[in-house]
Parts: C-alpha cells; structure tokens; sequence
C-alpha cells in the first residue's frame, strides 16, 4: 500500500533551517539512471525505483515525497530519513491506462521537500512507459 504525503506542520520540525539550505544540494543526490524506458501492462500497477544517496554532513530533517511533475495529484511519501552517506531506494507506484486510451505515457519524478513544496533532489527521473495489452 503506498502512503500519500500529508503536508506537516512546519512548527512541528525542529531543524536548522540555514544548515538545511546549505545542505540541501547534496542531500538527496540520483546515483541511478536519470532515464528510464519501461513496458507496463495495462491496467496494472507498476513500481518505478530509482536510487538515491544523501551525500551531506546532515540527516535528512523530513521524510520527502515523490512525484510525478506532469501531474502533481499523487504524492507518495518516502519512507526514509537518510543519515549522511546512506542510501535509499524510491519508489513510485502508477496504474498504467488502457492501451486503446494511451500508448505510452510520460513522466518526470521528482523528489520534494514537504514544508515548502520545492525540489528536494535537484535531478529529475525522466521515465516513457509503454503501455502494453494484457
């Protein structure tokens, strides 16, 4: 089951906000492919991964969540706060369309940060999904 991303109450994190911004660029940095080329059968759930890593001296102060750029409805909540020089695995979950609908689609995954909405990861996961019958 993936969780949507509820936006926080920013009085609720206690963190250095000018150490985060300094911060910020290197800590969530795409040691994956930025491209990716997927058959999915229609009408079915498909799990996207890609990889990043926090190469900052700080502990991500959140969770952040992924999504899709061209359509920002669906945030989906990463389940991880990494510590400096730690790894995780994202995870996007889609329900492909119907093929007669849509041949293929196209996405941009983005990381972002919760409180103010900005990316969290300076890197985009350019992804074309071909839509396959089942």
């Amino acid at each position: 089951m993936v969780k949507e991303a509820n936006r926080p109450q920013a009085e609720n994190l206690a963190f250095d906000e000018s150490a985060y911004l300094a911060e910020r660029p290197k800590m969530a940095t795409l040691v994956s492919a930025d491209f990716m080329n997927v058959d999915a059968i229609e009408g079915r759930d498909t799990v996207l991964e890609f990889t990043v890593e926090n190469k900052s001296a700080m502990a991500w102060p959140f969770k952040p969540f992924v999504q899709n750029e061209k359509d920002k409805t669906v945030k989906q909540i990463v389940e991880a706060e990494l510590a400096p020089g730690e790894r995780t695995v994202i995870r996007y979950v889609f329900r492909a369309p119907l093929r007669a609908d849509q041949k293929s689609v196209h996405m941009l995954l983005q990381l972002v940060e919760p409180i103010k909405y900005t990316k969290f990861c300076d890197d985009t996961v350019v992804v074309v999904v071909n839509v396959v019958s089942s």
